[in-house]
């Protein structure tokens, strides 16, 4: 996380969620959420915000890689 928010933030955290995952041979796609939360250094009030996106991968060996995101 960039230092910035940390300076504004204290006790950022994630959750992430993962949705749908459609796999078609070496290539899939993940949808997903993740929910950032951190509270107001300034005021103290408890922040959050929540992300969708879809993660494509391909699989390199065993393993697989992301190999971009968008934004839903």
């Amino acid at each position: 996380m960039a230092p910035v928010y940390r300076l504004m933030y204290a006790d950022i955290q994630y959750q992430i969620n993962v949705g749908e995952a459609n796999v078609r041979g070496d290539t899939a796609q993940v949808r997903g959420s993740i929910t950032v939360q951190g509270k107001q250094r300034l005021t103290g009030k408890v922040m959050a915000q929540t992300f969708k996106g879809v993660v494509q991968l391909n699989r390199d060996g065993c393993a697989w890689k992301a190999t971009s995101y968008q934004q839903a």
